[in-house]
């Protein structure tokens, strides 16, 4: 670990704190007995005989827990290998078939071969998630941890992507792996090693890994190796039979539990390795350090967060509650062994009804008896030949069983049984599209009959993202300043960068997308989205789709915009977007010609009331008396008035149209007509 973390001046303290202010800590030092244990490099002697039988018993313990999964554990695994038998079968004949179909393995390699790719042959395996505001900083950032994660999951840690290879592979039919992820200080390199479930040992009663008290597997190294250990310090001295040439292995106990070492109560976490042999412990080391330890005020150990070295991904969630994993290999393995038992006895049955003519019973007749020559021996029928035998009548003399073949119900069930299998097991559910149904239905039918694979991957990439996240811890507390800036480049600071509070690795694939055919179907809407709507944008549609159906540099393939000249996409974006304008702009010049040619027509209508008001006030006043005169020129002077308000209103109408539309040009048999139109009297417009 970095020595700035092994100062007792980081340590946080257990005190009640205002929620609305940074926690509050109080510098105090750790206790002596503690303090000496991270002094040590090996406090081997520490650890007294109570303690370590304590300790081998709790492992034994742990491994009765696992029997009742260890048996279909092997079970599955015999299933997936087809190596169930290794003797030839004597039911019900000698050399019965004991052949063995290869589902669980079917099912494997379907799941391994649609998720190997989107894992670990990515060009991206990991990236990096800021959970900050994003800004051009941000984001390089971002970039900066996503190109070193990637070096060091193809390059630093050499054997991450076979691991993983295997992992996946073994994941369908186990249903769970483990991987210790470390810093090996004797490297100054991050490693990672595969453990199957049978290879650790921990309590299966638990609900979670994380309650695991001790998880413990067992590991073999060579003589050579161990001598190495024990001069670098890592081991101690030991009877480890170097003079024993009988063999060459050594084997250990690595346990990752907790012990009170100290004697104050408080259990510590530690990895004690034994040599199994002499059921000595060779090396112990502390996996916390001072800023894991929360004290009190008096300086009383409260509680100890240790490193977690080990990760845990599972297939399917165990029904019964426990943290296991199931796998089809130990879910459906009476299934799988009642189809090859089936499969079994209709091989049988064929045989025994091929082979019938060959075999049966034949009577001992005259020149068949005891002193005979041809009593001795068996009779052996040679195909296509005819053998001449002593006997009064031979076709009653021999008698040959029937057999009927093999059943058709038998076989009607291995069908059905089969097709459920199938249906649970297969990752890929094929969804046909049906003519003329919308792109829209199509999908929505093909993602409901993914959603039991997609549910199984989202689980399994959760389980690889916390890979990621054991190895950003690594990174925060392991790596050098030189090593980050070999791959990203001088001036960056590691520590900033993997702050924990602002960064977290995560997998490249997204689960969630669903299956490859959801992906390209939803790309594919898009893109055709993207044609008929000319706000999309198309290039970016096509670049989408491209890359949903694998193609490699989609960029490559789609026209580059030349020099100094706008990219063809977003010209043909614009020519489609100024036709609608176009369309547009007729259509609301035709709007206010039609809504001028009324006004004008209104204008002549009432022209035509002012000249009739005109002649009905002169031939009327002709034939009126005074009295009636003055009434009618009363009635006139006020229709006079009510037209006056009116045309008032008209002129205003007109001042505000003529103020939003200048000018109103239409092309018409090539005259443009501005203001006025012809064949109204322009008068009108006075």
């Amino acid at each position: 670990m970095n020595d700035d973390k092994n100062s007792p001046n980081s340590l946080p303290v257990h005190q009640d704190v205002d929620v609305n202010v940074y926690e509050a800590q109080v510098i105090y030092e750790l206790p002596k007995d503690l303090q000496k244990i991270l002094d040590s490099e090996n406090p081997v002697d520490m650890v007294d005989d109570d303690t370590l039988a304590d300790l081998i018993n709790g492992i034994e313990e742990d491994r009765q827990t696992m029997k009742p999964y260890l048996e279909r554990y092997n079970v599955a695994l015999k299933l997936a290998k087809m190596d169930d038998e290794k003797v030839d079968k004597n039911f019900p004949f000698q050399g019965a078939s004991r052949v063995m179909m290869p589902y669980v393995m079917e099912a494997a390699l379907d799941f391994w071969s649609r998720t190997t790719p989107e894992v670990v042959e990515r060009k991206n395996i990991a990236q990096a998630e800021i959970f900050s505001k994003e800004d051009p900083e941000t984001v390089a950032r971002g970039d900066r941890i996503s190109d070193f994660t990637n070096y060091d999951l193809r390059k630093g840690i050499s054997n991450w992507r076979d691991d993983q290879s295997k992992a996946l592979l073994s994941l369908p039919i186990t249903g769970m792996y483990y991987k210790k992820i470390w810093y090996d200080p004797s490297t100054g390199k991050r490693r990672s090693q595969l453990i199957q479930p049978d290879e650790l040992i921990c309590d299966h009663t638990k609900a979670s890994f994380k309650d695991c008290p001790r998880k413990s597997f067992e590991y073999t190294m060579t003589k050579s190796e161990v001598r190495t250990a024990i001069l670098m310090g890592q081991l101690i001295e030991f009877d480890y039979g170097e003079d024993d040439d009988t063999r060459d292995d050594v084997e250990f106990i690595e346990s990752h539990c907790l012990l009170d070492l100290d004697g104050d109560g408080c259990q510590e976490p530690y990895v004690v390795t034994i040599a199994k042999d002499s059921s000595e412990v060779v090396s112990v080391s502390a996996r916390f350090d001072v800023s894991d330890v929360t004290l009190t005020e008096d300086s009383k150990v409260v509680s100890i967060d240790g490193e977690a070295l080990f990760t845990l991904t599972i297939y399917i969630p165990d029904p019964g509650g426990s943290f296991l994993g199931m796998g089809w290999g130990v879910l459906l393995c009476d299934m799988f062994h009642s189809m090859n038992s089936i499969t079994r006895q209709l091989i049988d049955a064929g045989t025994l009804q091929n082979t019938a003519m060959n075999s049966g019973f034949i009577s001992v007749g005259r020149g068949l008896g005891p002193n005979s020559r041809s009593r001795k021996g068996s009779f052996e029928l040679e195909m296509g030949k005819f053998k001449a035998l002593e006997a009064d009548n031979l076709g009653q003399s021999i008698w040959q069983p029937s057999f009927n073949g093999p059943s058709s119900t038998l076989f009607q069930l291995l069908e059905s049984m089969k097709v459920d299998t199938r249906n649970v097991v297969s990752t890929i559910h094929n969804v046909e599209s049906n003519p003329g149904e919308a792109a829209e239905l199509y999908l929505a039918r093909l993602s409901q009959a993914q959603k039991l694979p997609n549910a199984i991957k989202i689980n399994v990439f959760s389980g690889i993202t916390g890979d990621l996240l054991r190895l950003q811890e690594i990174y925060r507390d392991y790596l050098t300043t030189e090593e980050y800036s070999m791959v990203v480049g001088e001036g960056f600071s590691f520590e900033q960068d993997f702050d924990e509070n602002y960064v977290s690795l995560c997998l490249t694939a997204d689960p969630a997308q669903g299956s490859d055919e959801e992906r390209v179907a939803r790309a594919k809407i898009v893109l055709e989205e993207a044609k008929q709507n000319p706000v999309h944008n198309l290039r970016e549609a096509y670049n989408r789709y491209y890359s949903a159906l694998g193609v490699r540099d989609p960029e490559q393939i789609l026209p580059k915009p030349k020099p100094q000249q706008p990219d063809p996409l977003a010209v043909m974006q614009a020519q489609s977007m100024e036709r609608i304008s176009k369309a547009e702009e007729l259509s609301s010049q035709a709007k206010m010609m039609s809504s001028m040619a009324s006004m004008m027509k209104a204008r002549v209508e009432m022209f035509q009331v002012d000249s009739k008001i005109k002649k009905t006030e002169s031939e009327t006043l002709k034939n009126l008396s005074q009295v009636d005169k003055n009434e009618r020129e009363l009635m006139l002077k006020t229709l006079k008035q009510d037209y006056e308000n009116l045309r008032g209103v008209f002129d205003d109408a007109r001042k505000i149209f003529e103020t939003d539309q200048s000018a109103v040009a239409i092309s018409t048999e090539g005259q443009r007509v501005q203001g006025d139109s012809s064949g109204l009297p322009q008068e009108t417009f006075q």
